[in-house]
């Protein structure tokens, strides 16, 4: 569901997600900027073969954020 803005978040139900929280879902998205700039994130580690890599949209701006990069693709 898409925020309107920042202050939505709670306001539409949403949680912290933490990955061991119990009761957190996740749901793959292929939204083609967000994966553009994984893989541009990505080149910037070039001897790692795998990264997970944290994205937020700004819910105000769209604008996207890499806030983390974890090697091995583990937190």
């Amino acid at each position: 569901m898409p925020l309107e803005s920042r202050r939505d978040f709670k306001a539409k139900g949403g949680i912290t997600m933490v990955f061991n929280k119990q009761d957190s879902r996740y749901a793959l998205a292929w939204d083609a900027d967000v994966i553009a700039l994984a893989e541009r994130a990505h080149g910037e580690f070039p001897d790692q073969p795998l990264l997970g890599t944290d994205i937020v949209r700004d819910a105000d701006t769209g604008k996207l954020w890499v806030i983390e990069c974890n090697p091995r693709g583990v937190a």
